[in-house]
């Protein structure tokens, strides 16, 4: 099996097959004992955008974050954890709904699952929390800005959201972006471009800042969620408190003392694998975003090696910025003596390419598209503290996964129709590996003369490619469709193409080979395809997206 090096030491198998709607009762696996009194668990749940699983827990000697490591050695670490879309709205959306994009009909920043005739009855994860007695607070990127509108207030909130991506007049209540402000007060001591810091800036800032005109949009997000947090225990109610940081979403802006945990820049690592995927299909690959154009433009073409260099230790930075933050947050949590009484979350919304398999940024089906670190402290849970599951565990679990832990009824009980599995039973035994079988990703796009191109901005009438991918133990397999826009199904008979990688020698690093050549044609791995192509094309009908 794939190992992970020391994060593995189990062996799992390839056989057996459950769909997940199904899962927990097919093993009979009831609800954690653990939770059968009448406590109710705080959560904090921590989202961070674009992060991947570049941290001290999972085995990264680059990249400096001491809190978020502190958090896994108290908490339960999933060691192959995926998103259900490598894009931000699509992805929240997903997970805060606990369906799969299929279901919430969103793979754009345009649309949302509160659309009429899909969500607008369904109760989103922090809803369900607050129909239950809790106070639920947002602060920062938790919902993608303005879908749904007003980030799911009142609906999902008991206090208005502290939104700094969202501005006037869509959220009144929020300040204008906070970057802006910095970057008028501060200079880059450290930039990509003279003329732009679309790339990066390593601003002459305090990470402590606390002049509202001058602070980095992060840094309000902390403060606003620890007020949040604050408020929300002197209530003496249950809280659900969210907080979402936008770095290391580009363009990364961060105060530049955090350059000193790294080397100079001629120091850091290139990509090992920096090529497209031998024998790969042009869909699997998309042209860089504007903010690292200055890298590369063409299919396969080579990157600057000086730039590259620059922009991995601008994201290692940034990453190493929130974990400062994040810090703070626990802090606040300790300080108020709800630390054993309340669940924290640290996930990504999905993964990022830094130059591997000549990618930036996200938008992919491929395993860096879709990994994410996914932490979970239950103090309560004393098995599961400072352990590694290698479960293969999936966004829209949280839904599930998170009820059950705080000890509310199970959602399904209450008339959700949740696609995700809980994952509770894995804090009981976290070698439990028979709990899921697979993972599920999926991407659109929308031009099938020019497959390479993405945007954020399609209409559903206008996506013309759907890929799907499935994770399994060992494998990931990929399938390309056509996809009917209008009425909104992917035509499963009209494959374009697909992708098998082998991930039987993974170490769970973020250089690994395992995805560096297609292997969908070899003769020896026929009946591996055929085996999951049948089985992605059998999920693929088990979340219909017809109207």
């Amino acid at each position: 099996m794939a190992s992970f090096g020391p994060l593995f030491a189990v062996s799992v198998t390839l056989l057996g097959f459950l769909h997940e709607h199904n899962a927990a009762d097919a093993l009979h696996l009831p609800r954690l004992q653990t939770l059968s009194s009448p406590k109710q668990y705080n959560v904090l749940l921590i989202v961070v955008d674009d992060l991947r699983p570049n941290l001290g827990a999972y085995n990264s000697s680059v990249v400096h974050t001491p809190n978020m490591d502190r958090l896994a050695a108290e908490g339960l670490t999933f060691s192959r954890a995926y998103a259900n879309y490598a894009w931000c709205a699509p992805s929240r959306n997903s997970f805060l709904s606990g369906r799969r994009p299929d279901t919430t009909k969103d793979f754009n920043f345009l649309d949302d699952f509160r659309k009429p005739g899909i969500g607008d009855k369904w109760r989103s994860l922090p809803e369900y929390f607050k129909e239950h007695g809790y106070t639920t607070a947002n602060s920062g990127k938790v919902f993608h800005k303005m879908v749904p509108a007003n980030n799911d207030y009142p609906r999902s909130w008991s206090m208005k959201p502290f939104t700094p991506l969202c501005h006037p007049p869509d959220c009144p209540d929020s300040t204008a972006n906070f970057n802006s402000h910095a970057l008028r007060h501060a200079d880059c001591i450290e930039r990509s471009s003279e003329e732009s810091t679309a790339g990066y800036c390593a601003l002459n800032i305090s990470k402590d800042e606390d002049d509202i005109e001058h602070q980095l949009e992060d840094q309000a997000v902390t403060d606003n969620c620890i007020r949040y947090l604050k408020r929300s225990n002197d209530l003496g109610k249950p809280f659900f408190v969210a907080c979402g940081f936008h770095k290391p979403h580009m363009p990364w802006i961060f105060p530049a003392e955090f350059l000193a945990h790294y080397p100079p820049k001629e120091e850091i690592p290139l990509a090992k694998h920096p090529q497209v995927p031998l024998d790969s299909p042009m869909e699997a690959w998309h042209q860089p975003p504007k903010e690292v154009l200055d890298i590369s433009t063409g299919y396969n073409d080579t990157h600057d090696p000086d730039i590259a260099r620059g922009f991995r230790r601008a994201y290692y930075a940034c990453v190493s910025y929130i974990d400062y933050n994040v810090g703070k947050i626990l802090k606040t949590l300790d300080k108020l003596g709800r630390k054993d009484d309340t669940l924290v979350v640290l996930m990504g919304d999905h993964g990022f390419h830094l130059g591997e398999q000549n990618i930036w940024a996200k938008m992919t089906n491929f395993e860096l598209g879709l990994r994410v670190p996914l932490i979970v402290r239950a103090p309560w849970l004393s098995k599961s503290v400072g352990k590694v599951t290698p479960v293969l565990a999936e966004l829209v679990d949280l839904y599930p996964t998170l009820t059950e832990l705080a000890g509310l009824p199970d959602p399904k009980s209450k008339g959700e129709a949740l696609n995700g599995t809980s994952l509770a039973p894995v804090f009981e035994d976290p070698m439990n590996i028979s709990l899921k079988k697979f993972a599920l990703g999926q991407f659109a796009k929308p031009h099938l003369g020019q497959p390479w191109k993405v945007s954020a901005i399609t209409k559903l009438e206008d996506i013309n490619i759907m890929g799907y991918t499935i994770r399994t133990d060992r494998w990931r397999y990929t399938a390309w469709f056509r996809f009917d826009g209008i009425r909104q199904v992917p035509l499963i008979e009209e494959e374009l193409s697909n992708e098998l990688y082998d991930h039987a020698e993974d170490d769970g690093q973020m250089d690994s080979s395992c995805e560096a050549k297609n292997m969908v044609h070899h003769d020896k791995w026929r009946s591996v395809v055929e085996d999951l192509d049948k089985r992605l094309k059998h999920l693929i009908r088990l979340y219909p997206i017809s109207k």
